[in-house]
């Protein structure tokens, strides 16, 4: 029970705001209990700013008519006591005192009787409780009611838990506590039933009673009621964040009591124990440069407002706070030594493996240079070599290009079947001598382009049957690699394919057309597929027993690639080769 005394104040004694408002049934704010402390550190370098702005208002608050009546006196008065009543306990006092002279004047007894509790308050407040004793045997309860009433017993309750913490003996501490619940009971009984003072101290007797878990939802409850003042908030707050603490919940804890540093600090409360229980907490936690900072605040707060029990109690955590500083500092002192030492030692094996790398280094440059050395060898082997290829297509290349001079030559003297013999094996020929052409202009030896090599194929024997505008072309070929074994058969078979459709599809016929598709079908298959809208092959013929050269030569092809030819002359004329290959470069197509 001695706890009561420093932690639940009585009617607004302490402003110790939650953490979160409206927590209810236990859900809280999910902020990180150091990131809060963080935020009070930052605020507390702007407490000079709110006490500047508190000292305004009470110099406004001191500006009155010299004509005043008493009565008006009073109430004068009477605001500057709650200006000053948790923010400088001498001048409230002071306020207090004028406010006995001026009901004294008036012969309003039941005044008097408000003004020497006014007086108790205060000195309950700043500790001196021989006085506060005195002060409150001086009152005449019968001259006070409603809240007046209830008020001057819960400072009586306040009364009798401070001096419990004032002595050691065991039997005064026990009969003075049930004191202090008695009158909490009276003040229960004269708080009014609806108001929030009745919910707060019937929820601190459940308190005292150990029940924390009903305790703690009576508190909840509490919270969530609407515009509740800053003051009521601060003291229910405050006595949640005790439950939490018992509880074993520090972070919780330290929250709540941040949350109230800084409301005190917003506020200029000066008579507040916020800053002392959370530097307590932070010291526990081994946060020892947050919480000498807050014992430092709590200091000047308490000598401020001139509060003898909390300068007591600072006058036993600070010599320890600083002592575990001085520890911490030794601490650190060591381990700089230690780390100086691992340094040196560290800087030492250092030198050692530098020696170490610089020799293995030295030999790694030995074996470097050899194996440049050779590298270069193997490049400009490498070099001849792809030259070797270039210049053996290119040779190729001329080679083919003279065999087609020479049937072009031949083809003057040579007239129906012999004449078309040639200009077909020409054609051939050309099919053969663009592979080595684009072989020889390529960087990739031995891989042909089939989204370049197909459209110039097509484009010659456009050119070389001269057909104009007379059939029309579509070519979708997906930019795909073949090597030169499948390319040349590849362009053989498309040589084949179209000049039979140029020749025989389509007679005199309008609206000619030839398309030309080659793409991966999927699983690395490869589809070459040549198809005309011509007359197609006579309804007696079969197309699996076609014998004509052209037919051999293009199932002889499709054999070489491992690929499969069929011929469908439904509509038109349909030549499809499908065939595996392992190297495929796919990136889009090129339309034509």
């Amino acid at each position: 029970m001695s706890n009561l005394s420093g932690r639940y104040r009585i009617r607004g004694m302490i402003l110790l705001p939650m953490a979160c408002l409206g927590m209810m049934s236990g859900a809280y704010c999910q902020t990180s209990s150091k990131a809060e402390v963080k935020r009070l550190v930052k605020t507390l370098a702007e407490s000079e700013l709110y006490d500047e702005q508190k000292m305004i208002r009470l110099e406004t608050l001191g500006q009155r008519k010299t004509d005043s009546t008493d009565t008006f006196l009073f109430e004068h008065y009477l605001a500057g006591y709650r200006e000053y009543e948790k923010f400088r306990a001498d001048s409230a006092l002071a306020f207090s005192r004028r406010m006995q002279e001026v009901a004294l004047r008036l012969g309003d007894s039941q005044k008097v009787a408000l003004s020497k509790l006014k007086s108790s308050f205060i000195l309950v407040s700043s500790g001196m409780l021989n006085q506060a004793s005195d002060s409150l045997e001086r009152i005449d309860a019968a001259l006070l009611s409603g809240v007046d009433k209830a008020d001057y017993y819960a400072l009586l309750s306040r009364y009798h838990y401070e001096m419990v913490d004032q002595t050691p003996d065991k039997l005064f501490r026990s009969r003075t506590a049930e004191k202090g619940k008695a009158y909490l009971d009276s003040a229960i009984r004269h708080y009014p039933d609806t108001g929030y003072h009745h919910a707060y101290y019937q929820g601190l007797k459940v308190l005292m009673d150990a029940d924390l878990d009903s305790a703690s939802v009576l508190f909840h409850q509490l919270l969530a009621l609407p515009k509740l003042s800053k003051s009521q908030v601060a003291v229910t707050a405050s006595t949640l964040s005790d439950i939490y603490t018992r509880r074993g919940k520090t972070d919780e804890a330290i929250r709540l009591l941040v949350q109230a540093s800084i409301a005190d600090i917003e506020s200029s409360t000066k008579e507040t124990a916020a800053t002392y229980y959370l530097a307590n907490l932070l010291f526990k936690e081994g946060d020892l440069a947050n919480s000498a900072k807050l014992i430092q605040k709590a200091a000047d707060d308490a000598n401020f407002y001139g509060s003898f029990t909390r300068k007591t109690q600072l006058n036993v955590l600070l010599p320890l706070i600083n002592q575990e500083r001085i520890r911490a500092v030794e601490s650190e002192k060591m381990k700089l030594i230690t780390y100086a030492v691992l340094v040196t030692l560290s800087f030492l094996i250092l030198i050692a493996l530098t020696t170490i790398i610089f020799r293995q280094i030295k030999k790694m440059k030995t074996q470097q240079r050899l194996i440049s050395e050779k590298n270069e060898a193997l490049e400009r082997l490498l070099a001849e070599k792809e030259w070797l290829l270039k210049e053996v297509h290119h040779r190729v290349k001329n080679n083919l290009q003279t065999v087609i001079g020479l049937l072009e030559s031949q083809s003057f003297y040579l007239e129906n079947d012999a004449l078309l013999a040639i200009q077909n094996s020409k054609n051939r020929v050309y099919a053969m001598s663009l592979i080595h052409q684009k072989l020889y202009q390529s960087n990739a030896f031995g891989e042909i382009d089939m989204s370049a090599y197909i459209p110039e194929l097509v484009q010659y024997l456009r050119d070389s049957f001269q057909v104009k505008q007379e059939i029309r072309f579509h070519l979708q070929v997906e930019k795909i690699s073949l090597d030169i074994s499948q390319a040349i058969p590849v362009g053989l078979i498309l040589n084949e394919a179209i000049t039979n459709s140029i020749k025989y599809a389509f007679g005199n016929r309008n609206q000619n057309e030839i398309h030309v598709t080659f793409a991966c079908i999927g699983d690395e298959t490869i589809e070459l597929l040549i198809a005309d809208n011509g007359v197609g092959f006579p309804e007696e013929f079969q197309t699996d027993k076609l014998d004509s050269l052209g037919i051999k030569l293009m199932r002889g092809l499709s054999e070489d690639i491992g690929g499969e030819l069929k011929i469908d002359s439904l509509l038109g004329t349909t030549i499809r080769v499908t065939f595996k290959e392992s190297m495929l470069l796919e990136e889009g197509f090129v339309n034509g």
